[in-house]
């Protein structure tokens, strides 16, 4: 993957990076990322990790669905 760049993602000051670490895997991460942060689209994503496009969305929306639970949670919690 390093030949479509890295990112370092640090979660000093970034709870949503932060959550990202806590609740996804290393799959979901790089989906989310190389969609949200460098732009490519889902469809060049499954080209670059060799995998169908229906894999590729699904991780990136169950992904999402993950963060935000997550996130909902830590709303609730310093309530």
């Amino acid at each position: 993957m390093s030949q479509y760049g890295s990112y370092k993602m640090n979660e000093e000051g970034s709870p949503i990076i932060a959550v990202m670490n806590k609740v996804l895997g290393d799959e979901e991460r790089q989906i989310v990322t190389l969609h949200v942060i460098a732009g490519f689209k889902h469809r060049e994503i499954a080209e670059m990790m060799n995998k169908p496009l229906g894999t590729v969305l699904w991780a990136y929306n169950n992904a999402l669905a993950k963060m935000k639970k997550q996130l909902e949670k830590e709303a609730l919690d310093e309530d």
